[in-house]
């Protein structure tokens, strides 16, 4: 597997790609009769006002519920097909959680220490952990893709960008929907909802979903199915218009996932057990011994004789696994309309859940030595724990409110949208890690209260031209307690297994009875041991995040913007690890992004082009990394290592070809690198050269010598930024086309490319991922008017596998490819 492909040629094998593509996109609608076919009108919310798509000056994918049945969109996931420069997939570990990056820009870290700096809304409401945002849809309006910081108008923690989830409201006629699906490894999937109107200003509905599979993977230690899932949601929402002046939404939304996401590999060949090859009903194996439950223990998590590890191994042997996230969501928004002026309230409430006991490294690495030749086997026995498991019992509450205004002045010469905003968020971890090292048991809290006030003002100097000055002040203060539920020394330190006390010429250190003397790190386990540190348990930032745009209507089907904008994701501490010199606090992330776009339509309506150039420069990088060290230790260090510089264009084009046959292209470049090292960076470096030309490679997983370690590769060189492929694209067709008066077959296909990549920061080998190709497609049979259907569907067809993350040098893979058929009635 080699690690990237030769920088000019993957962009000039990309250009002709997307050439070509443009060219039949283009051509075809051109050749044909103007017959009034034309694409439909796009209306977004991307400005926190209802407007055109192609009236608005930002960088924004936006998909209505047809748009997201033809490319079988069916949950978070599943997006990330088909937007330009957006990579992602599942959380390590948790099938629950994505992690997004866009445009370079994200985080694979759930710990609520951190944030993710692509934020996720659901109708408006800001939802502040991705423990949980690989949710299914099934009640759904549209969803909108903003690329770039919106750190005017959605504040804080986007400088990726935002995903915006926009939920349908109540119908004012009875109506609704219904399907079930069958598929691959036995999943089973149903959705309704259906509109019950009360009288004629008030509106209910009640929607729900279920999901059960048998798991796409098999365990041949314990002969079991693994990364199953059994997941529910249900959701009810009133709409009350008493008036022309009034309407208010009111929904609650409540979901159970039950999916983990163990470290799992492709079956090829002789590479696994026989029962895991004869298992046809799988896709993948994992070889751990050591499975998860969720079981707690008196006095705590995991701690017995002041044992984490010892615990961890009993708790986890022999038991089923399981990541099991609840959440609640309460939402409310009272529109209010005067005369010049919308005003909205909207308020929001989360209440989240989430249990895991989890094994990060797969058994494949159990008879693998770790430290002095000492493997996990050896030290837990067979089957055992891998050496890298967590147990985690956190809550997460979050209140927001927001008093939004919409309107113009003077006449119409000013649009303006207005507001002040309050988060108050509150987190509570019970967590448990084991390492085969520094190992603990404790219970975080971290908490933010957060309040902003914001406008954007559009200038409408002329007809055709308008300029956007806009401005958002935060003001915003995060806290962190510790509390430790271990019973071990009362000093705090812990036992490293397998390492003894040796004295300054190499000799073991014996105590009164002749036994060697385990050698010993400390830990923070308590708030004031973080004080006594000099680590601050109290962040504070205040910023102001403005944005300035230009844009000029060249005609009706032209515009052509210009803008600047700034954005930044909140301070954070390394939470993940215990240790005083690891357990640091980090920097707000802070970025400035320049774009230059055109949006515009041809052929009477018939093809959609957009396009946008950005340059984006960010500073004090947050980046999450994760190595072993010289005693076996997996460390984790999140810090502000480097700036980071990218820039890249994005193309969107869509084209009616006749009545039957539409096109689409989504296509992405970017080029990122990291700059302006932090000096420890630099010394790192240096550190490492020194050692690799003195000693050669076969030390570099010694910490000591500083390679293969935060950003620094394992040849002494700056790693490239992860998760940044320089080519996405999607290209695809669905069709429609009638065999009687009421019915029609119906079919898409799309084939997705995303180029070389790096998964792991410190630039190591496993972490690597060549370019590929995969493709998803639908073929159906619906009446004409779309009131019923069945349709075969398949997501990534041919079953490619690839890299979506990589953890110590164990790779996990995307979910496996599928195939469903499913069954839809409306009425």
């Amino acid at each position: 597997m080699t690690t990237t492909s030769n920088s000019a040629a993957t962009w000039r094998k990309s250009i002709l790609l997307a050439g070509a593509a443009s060219a039949v996109l283009a051509a075809a609608p051109q050749a044909m009769a103007q017959d009034g076919i034309g694409l439909e009108e796009i209306f977004i919310t991307a400005q926190r006002r209802s407007e055109s798509l192609q009236d608005t000056p930002l960088a924004v994918s936006a998909f209505g519920v047809n748009d997201l049945e033809v490319r079988n969109i069916d949950s978070a996931l599943d997006l990330i097909d088909y937007i330009p420069n957006l990579f992602g997939g599942n959380n390590t570990g948790l099938g629950s959680a994505n992690a997004y990056y866009l445009r370079g820009l994200g985080n694979t870290e759930s710990i609520a220490t951190f944030d993710p700096p692509v934020g996720t809304y659901i109708d408006d409401i800001y939802i502040s952990r991705q423990n949980a945002n690989n949710f299914s849809f099934f009640d759904l309006d549209r969803i909108e893709v903003l690329r770039g910081p919106q750190g005017t108008l959605f504040g804080r923690n986007t400088t990726g960008g935002a995903i915006n989830v926009l939920l349908r409201e109540p119908d004012e006629e009875f109506g609704g929907f219904a399907e079930v699906s069958y598929g691959r490894f036995e999943r089973i999937t149903a959705r309704a909802s259906v509109d019950i109107p009360i009288n004629e200003q008030l509106s209910t509905k009640v929607s729900g979903y279920f999901i059960d599979d048998a798991g796409y993977a098999y365990n041949f230690e314990l002969d079991e199915r693994v990364n199953d899932e059994r997941s529910y949601g249900l959701r009810g929402a009133v709409k009350w218009t008493p008036n022309e002046y009034l309407n208010w939404n009111v929904s609650a939304t409540y979901v159970n996932s039950d999916v983990a996401n163990l470290a799992n590999s492709p079956i090829d060949g002789d590479n696994v057990e026989p029962s895991a090859r004869n298992a046809n009903t799988v896709a993948r194996f994992n070889a751990s011994g050591a499975t998860t439950g969720l079981n707690r223990i008196a006095g705590g998590f995991l701690s017995m004789n002041g044992d984490v590890g010892n615990s961890l191994g009993e708790l986890l042997a022999g038991q089923g696994g399981g990541n099991v996230v609840k959440n609640l969501l309460l939402a409310s928004n009272l529109e209010v309309s005067f005369d010049k002026v919308n005003v909205e309230i909207i308020t929001g409430w989360v209440d989240l859940d989430q249990d895991f006991v989890l094994n990060f490294l797969d058994g494949d690495l159990y008879t693998v030595p770790i430290f002095n030749g000492v493997t996990p086997a050896q030290v837990f026995g067979n089957p055992g724990p891998s050496s890298f498991s967590i147990a985690n019992d956190s809550t997460h509450k979050q209140f927001s409110q927001e008093i939004k205004a919409t309107g113009d002045l003077f006449d119409g010469f000013i649009d303006y949208v207005a507001g002040v905003y309050f988060l108050d968020e509150r987190n509570t971890t019970g967590i448990a890690q084991f390492f085969l090292g520094t190992s603990y048991d404790r219970v975080l809290g971290n908490d933010t209260t957060a309040g902003a006030g914001y406008v954007q003002l559009d200038w409408n100097l002329t007809e055709k031209l308008t300029f956007t000055t806009g401005i958002r002040y935060t003001d915003e203060t995060k806290t962190l307690s510790i509390e430790d539920l271990g019973t071990g020394p009362s000093n705090c330190s812990t036992v490293i297994p397998g390492q003894f006390d040796m004295d300054e010429e190499g000799a073991f250190i014996l105590d009164d009875n002749g036994m060697m003397i385990p050698s010993t790190v400390s830990r923070l386990c308590s708030t004031n041991d973080i004080t006594a540190a000099g680590i601050p348990t109290k962040l504070n930032t205040s910023i102001l995040t403005p944005r300035f745009a230009v844009q000029y209507e060249v005609n009706d089907d032209v515009l052509l913007f210009a803008s600047a904008t700034r954005g930044f994701k909140s301070g954070a501490w390394n939470a993940r690890d215990a240790q005083p010199q690891n357990l640091v606090n980090i920097d707000p992330e802070v970025v400035w992004s320049y774009e230059i776009g055109a949006k515009t339509q041809f052929f009477d309506d018939r093809l959609r082009l957009n396009v946008t150039g950005f340059y984006s420069d960010v500073s004090d990088l947050q980046t999450p990394s994760a190595f072993t060290n010289a005693a076996g230790e997996t460390v984790f260090i999140t810090g502000n290592f480097a700036d980071l510089r990218v820039m890249g264009i994005e193309a969107e084009a869509t084209a009616v070809v006749n009545e039957y046959i539409t096109t689409f292209l989504t296509i992405g470049f970017q080029d990122s690198d990291y700059r302006n090292l932090d000096s420890t960076l630099v010394a790192q470096q240096a550190q490492c050269r020194a050692n690799l030309q003195d000693q050669g490679v076969d030390q570099l997983f010694d910490s000591s010598t500083g390679c293969q370690q935060a950003i620094i590769g394992p040849d002494g060189e700056v790693a490239e930024p992860v998760r940044a492929p320089r080519v996405t694209m999607s290209l695809g067709a669905n069709g429609n086309y009638p065999i009687s008066d009421n019915l029609q077959i119906t079919a898409s296909a799309f084939g997705i490319y995303t180029s070389s990549y790096q998964t792991a920061t410190n630039g190591e080998l496993p972490g690597a991922q060549d370019g590929f190709w995969r493709f998803n497609g639908n073929v159906g049979v619906e009446h004409v008017d779309g009131d019923y259907g069945l349709y075969l569907e398949c997501q990534n067809c041919f079953g490619e596998n690839y890299i979506i993350s990589a953890l110590v040098a164990t790779q996990y893979y995307n979910p496996p490819g599928s195939w469903t058929l499913r069954a839809r009635y409306r009425f």
